[in-house]
């Protein structure tokens, strides 16, 4: 969750409604009142920023144990 921690509010924030709180793309964009390529766009981000910080530090873990 460090990870997590460290990224900008856009992207932790669609990371923790579609990975924690299991919510699909549409209801994470009806919730945050974007459109769904926007939520897409801020998923693909913030996996490949966590991506380059877990093969930087590898003692970092993936969110929820699953590799993004």
């Amino acid at each position: 969750m460090e990870v997590l921690a460290e990224m900008k509010v856009e992207y932790r924030e669609v990371m923790l409604l579609h990975y924690i709180h299991e919510l699909s793309i549409k209801e994470i964009a009806a919730n945050l009142d974007i459109n769904e390529g926007t939520v897409k766009t801020r998923l693909h981000r913030a996996r490949h920023a966590m991506k380059e910080k877990v093969e930087k530090d590898p003692a970092r873990q993936w969110i929820g144990g699953e590799k993004l």
